[in-house]
Parts: structure tokens; sequence; C-alpha cells
């Protein structure tokens, strides 16, 4: 996060009860500096589980960078959100579409039922 841009994170995180978490400073959408690949590479990690704010543009640009580099990406949509109602409206809206569009796709003909 940029804390001189949007401010400290929230106490209500905890993060204090966590002393070996440290948040990282960013100054560009996506949360992949060089500082989180070289952590998450030293750890082996595969997958990662997304929440933050501003969802329609950090949590995406993060998201897709993490699937370029190959991870496992889960969004927990209850834990993103925006610092303005029009942009959570409109991501409440655009859930609601690619929700029926996924539930479309479980009941499209397969290739082999062609």
């Amino acid at each position: 996060m940029h804390t001189p841009g949007l401010g400290p994170t929230v106490p209500e995180l905890g993060l204090s009860e966590f002393p070996d978490i440290k948040p990282i400073e960013k100054t560009q959408f996506s949360m992949m500096t060089a500082e989180v690949t070289k952590l998450m590479q030293e750890r082996g990690l595969d997958s990662v589980v997304l929440c933050g704010i501003e969802a329609h543009v950090c949590v995406q640009n993060t998201a897709l960078a993490l699937l370029e580099r190959g991870f496992n990406v889960h969004v927990a949509a209850d834990a993103c959100s925006s610092r303005t109602m029009v942009d959570r409206w409109v991501h409440a809206c655009a859930e609601k579409v690619v929700c029926r569009f996924l539930w479309l796709l479980d009941f499209s003909p397969k290739e082999s039922e062609e």
C-alpha cells in the first residue's frame, strides 16, 4: 500500500499481533514489487489469496501479475472493496455478470457433446 497517498493500514486488521508480518510500500498498481516477488520465491509459494481495497485496480493488477508468473490465485471477494461507493457498486454488478457467465459455461455444449 502507498501510505502517503492512502493512509496507514487500519488497526482492525490486527497486524500488531503478527510482528513477523510487515506492510510493504508500493507505488504501482500491482503488489508484485521486486521485494514481494523475492520473498515469495524464497518461501516457495505457489498459491495466493488476495484481498484489499481498490479491487478494480490494485487487486486486479496484482492477480493478473501473479497469474502471469504461474501462481494459483484466489480472490476473497468479500474481503475486497473500493474507496468510492460508485466503484463498489460497479464491482457488485460486474461480479453478478461474471457469476452468471460462469454458470452459463457449465451448461453450454462441450466439444465432445457437439
